[in-house]
């Protein structure tokens, strides 16, 4: 079955697509609205077919990857088959870019969905005891929207920031290290703008990195 979808820039509409409910591929883009606020991966020069791949491709990236380790537990978790679903179920949104997406025909402002401003389930992902999978969770979660292969959650902490644990792989786990050497190195070198890390380990004695959002309602970091 045929769904008609609008993507919106904050509450700007850019341009109107229809999707298939099923497999969620993209059908077709029926108009662009605001071809300046188009996502920057999208090279509209009057080439709608190759604008509809491109438009696909960065709507499957917004989402879960498919080298997660636990993708298939989350997928088994809330009973699909396609993890673009995730992504539409929470209108695309993300704790990174301030672009989403939803249905034509239902009336949703950015200032009653984005996760800035809104609190949200934090799904719990993954194999060790701060990252385990919390089956009383409901959808949207910004947690469906994060891309890359380690395992992460978003959180908020107790003075209702946005911040990010990332985990570990391998044996050496060594990601969650790199993160807070590189931040050091900023530190040590004056540099002011930068995300800081800090090192946590959980109960079962596995590191990972912990970093406020670098990002807000008015900062937004874009994928160039």
């Amino acid at each position: 079955m045929k769904k008609e979808y609008i993507l919106k820039h904050k509450n700007n509409e850019v341009l109107e697509f229809a999707m298939d409910d099923k497999k969620y591929d993209l059908l077709g883009i029926n108009t662009i609205i605001n071809e300046k606020r188009l996502p920057f991966s999208l090279i509209y020069k009057d080439n709608m077919t190759h604008c509809i791949i491109q438009l696909n491709a960065w709507i499957k990236s917004r989402g879960l990857t498919e080298s997660r380790k636990d993708l298939n537990e989350i997928k088994k978790l809330f009973n699909i088959e396609e993890k673009s679903e995730l992504i539409v179920k929470s209108y695309g949104l993300n704790l990174t870019d301030h672009f989403w997406l939803h249905e034509r025909d239902k009336d949703i402002k950015w200032e009653d969905v984005n996760y800035f401003q809104n609190n949200f389930d934090q799904i719990i992902v993954g194999d060790n005891a701060d990252f385990s999978i919390n089956k009383n969770v409901k959808t949207p979660s910004p947690n469906f929207c994060v891309d890359g292969s380690i395992v992460k959650r978003w959180i908020t902490n107790e003075r209702n920031e946005r911040v990010l644990l990332k985990g570990s792989r391998y044996g050496i786990m060594q990601e969650p290290f790199n993160e807070v050497i590189a931040a050091k190195i900023m530190e040590e070198f004056g540099i002011e703008n930068y995300v800081n890390y800090n090192l946590k380990k959980t109960k079962d004695h596995i590191p990972y990195s912990e970093c406020k959002t670098m990002s807000d309602i008015n900062c937004e970091y874009i994928n160039a």
